[in-house]
């Protein structure tokens, strides 16, 4: 619910955060089960992050037509850890 809220206020600082197709997709998501989202990227590319529980993930990934990758991640109380170091 954090990430809804934060998304709806980075969206309130300027009309150029967002445009009407990612406001539908976002929409899309938040009535099929997602709790929050945020787009991530750089400017012109990225995509768009949903987090849900997952009994209301079967339905969401049945309904959309748009092509997604499917990333499963959970929190941890740990912090961040060091996935790869090439040093």
């Amino acid at each position: 619910r954090l990430l809804n809220e934060s998304w709806e206020l980075k969206k309130s600082l300027s009309k150029v955060i967002s445009n009407n197709k990612i406001n539908n997709l976002y929409n899309f998501g938040i009535d099929n089960g997602a709790l929050g989202g945020k787009i991530l990227g750089a400017g012109g590319g990225g995509f768009m992050l949903f987090y849900m529980p997952v009994h209301r993930q079967k339905n969401f990934f049945n309904k959309i037509k748009k092509k997604v990758i499917r990333v499963p991640f959970k929190f941890n109380n740990e912090g961040s850890t060091v996935m790869l170091n090439r040093s």
